[in-house]
């Protein structure tokens, strides 16, 4: 029996006052597609087992929450840095309780889901090495609720933890190629893909694949592969009729080759090789020289001379 697809996650409605940012677009589909993109790109080798943090300022919350991923296995390092560049120290709000694959990817995907919300902010800090004040730009903060942020962090590791659509290739599994082109959202009646919807839909999108998907995915792999293999064999069959004199003549060449292994055999032998290419060749259409456009010539007129003659 098939059990239905279930959200991964419920997304709660972010905190008001902090979702509004004067930069969200009002149509979320260059994000939704982004997503997509985004997913079907091979992951970088370099990109190993990590966690992922989200920090808060505790003194300036107007700035949202920082995501970012550490290979450490505790957010002390990252701590550290903001301590020494930025005169602060965050506030851990979340921090994932073991490491797991692919954890630049959700760091990519979760920065593209929030890109709405991000709220790039300078800091003037004072470095604690060199006494220098210095400008230290901090881009990957969005303003959003802690409970929004945790969740989109959640709904994506989540994904990755218990979906593992990479396979041993680092590439998207066959099903999950299947259930990103069956469950992608295709409009053309102009409808823009609001806040709201396109929580909704990635709910949808990532939903673990059913019995019925895996069936389907199933069916259409063998229908390609039936189909390559029919066109193969068509070429095959067409090559072998065409030239199967040659073909024919070539392994009787080669068979008294290996048996005679004499000069006569071998003279034999590339004679019928220049026969056979000679013949294969002759069904091989060339294609003319292309010549450039010519320029017309420069006629030289003779200068009259400006006295008469002489």
């Amino acid at each position: 029996m098939n059990r239905s697809p279930k959200r991964l996650h419920a997304q709660s409605e972010p905190t008001p006052g902090l979702t509004a940012s004067p930069n969200r677009p009002i149509d979320n589909r260059p994000i939704h597609d982004h997503l997509l993109d985004e997913l079907k790109k091979m992951p970088n080798p370099s990109d190993n087992e990590g966690k992922i943090y989200v920090f808060c300022h505790p003194k300036r919350p107007e700035l949202g929450y920082k995501v970012g991923l550490t290979r450490q296995a505790n957010p002390n390092e990252r701590i550290k840095q903001h301590q020494k560049y930025c005169n602060f120290t965050p506030r851990v709000v979340y921090f994932s309780a073991h490491p797991f694959e692919y954890c630049g990817r959700v760091e990519k995907l979760v920065h593209i889901d929030l890109r709405a919300h991000c709220q790039p902010w300078d800091c003037h800090a004072n470095h604690k090495d060199s006494g220098v004040t210095k400008i230290q730009k901090h881009e990957e903060w969005f303003r959003v609720s802690e409970a929004f942020a945790i969740q989109t962090v959640k709904k994506w590791e989540t994904f990755m933890r218990l979906e593992k659509p990479y396979g041993w290739n680092r590439q998207l599994t066959p099903v999950w190629v299947h259930l990103l082109e069956k469950r992608r959202f295709d409009r053309t009646d102009g409808c823009a893909i609001t806040h709201a919807s396109q929580c909704e839909l990635w709910s949808l999108i990532l939903a673990s694949p059913t019995t019925e998907d895996h069936r389907e995915t199933l069916r259409k792999n063998l229908y390609d592969f039936l189909r390559r293999a029919s066109i193969t064999i068509s070429l095959a069959r067409l090559y072998l009729t065409t030239f199967f004199w040659q073909v024919v003549t070539l392994v009787y060449g080669m068979a008294t080759l290996m048996i005679c292994r004499n000069g006569m055999a071998l003279s034999a032998f590339a004679f019928v090789l220049v026969c056979a290419g000679v013949a294969v060749m002759s069904h091989v259409q060339l294609e003319p020289p292309r010549q450039g456009p010519q320029t017309p010539t420069k006629t030289r007129g003779k200068v009259a001379p400006r006295g008469g003659a002489e």
